[in-house]
């Protein structure tokens, strides 16, 4: 009997995205698997990005079941752009890929043959960065690294808790996710626009949708110097900027299961940066930084002590029920 084969929806995210997107499209095109609708949602562009996208589609959109192409006028962030394409996509699976970045030829395939006849809504796998100036050792590094891996084996709830604490999760690009999962955790949230995954993170898991794993390359990262992300990640400036940003964030997801110390020990951290984010990362600035941060923290001996005393105790966290 012929195998089960559910159609894919590939969302291409494009902002600014003209020197890159070729490579992109021509990567889903590419795709080993057949059954196949291709939507790009643009945010945008002030750049040629959506007139490369038309062309290409007017050449090639026979190559899948359907394809669409979504704009609007203004930039909207992130997790606004990728709900757009969510909802006017008709597969049963979402496979998102930026518009920098490359779908291995068997991406889709791989995916669907792991996940059909098992109970995973929510796939990972691994992401090879590629193509970067700006962070060299780090250029065919495959993300996650061995020591995160650990984090798959986890139920969802165990998931959610470590989320609580810190982002786990370092291949987003590689998601392939049941469209359903979307509605269950009401889409991306738009309230942060230049963060879609790590609040999703939280909401899928806090809803039992248990993140797994395929130890399988199925995208290739970009890190260049327009990544989104990359001078907060990439660039190590004296504070970290995007803990600092995402203040707000915490505030809203975190901090219900923080108890007083969590609380305090993330108000303190913030007050710091913001004294310290508009300072030029110099030798006397980060080392008076670092004794804040480390040596004066009355924050990091309570935490010390307690993790002697009880050493299973989640530091920070209430009490699960």
């Amino acid at each position: 009997m012929k195998e089960r084969q559910p159609l894919v929806s590939i969302i291409v995210i494009t902002y600014n995205s003209a020197k890159y997107v070729l490579e992109t499209l021509e990567s889903a095109r590419a795709q080993t698997y057949q059954n196949i609708e291709l939507i790009i949602s643009d945010d945008g562009s002030q750049d040629n990005t959506v007139e490369i996208c038309k062309n290409w589609l007017f050449e090639n959109n026979k190559c899948f079941v359907r394809a669409e192409l979504l704009t609007v006028e203004k930039n909207t962030g992130i997790p606004a752009n990728c709900n757009r394409g969510i909802k006017v996509a008709q597969g049963e699976w979402i496979k998102f890929i930026a518009g920098d970045d490359i779908l291995l030829s068997d991406c889709v395939e791989n995916n669907v043959k792991y996940v059909l006849g098992k109970d995973i809504k929510i796939l990972l796998s691994n992401v090879k960065v590629f193509d970067t100036t700006v962070m060299e050792k780090k250029d065919g590094e495959v993300w996650p690294l061995q020591n995160h891996r650990s984090f798959f084996d986890l139920n969802a709830e165990d998931q959610f808790f470590l989320l609580i604490a810190g982002d786990r999760i370092s291949s987003t690009p590689s998601s392939f996710i049941k469209k359903e999962v979307f509605y269950s955790v009401e889409f991306f949230d738009e309230e942060f626009p230049l963060i879609e995954d790590y609040p999703f993170w939280m909401k899928c898991t806090k809803n039992r949708f248990k993140i797994f794993f395929m130890d399988r390359i199925t995208v290739l990262y970009r890190v260049h110097n327009n990544s989104v992300s990359l001078t907060s990640r990439l660039a190590k400036p004296l504070v970290n900027v995007v803990n600092y940003r995402n203040y707000d964030l915490v505030r809203k997801y975190c901090f219900p299961y923080f108890n007083w110390y969590g609380k305090l020990q993330v108000r303190y951290n913030h007050f710091l940066d913001g004294i310290f984010i508009s300072r030029p990362k110099t030798d006397i600035n980060s080392a008076f930084y670092q004794i804040l941060v480390k040596w004066m923290n009355p924050f990091s001996y309570f935490g010390y002590i307690n993790r002697r005393l009880f050493p299973k105790c989640e530091i920070g966290l209430k009490r699960r029920n």
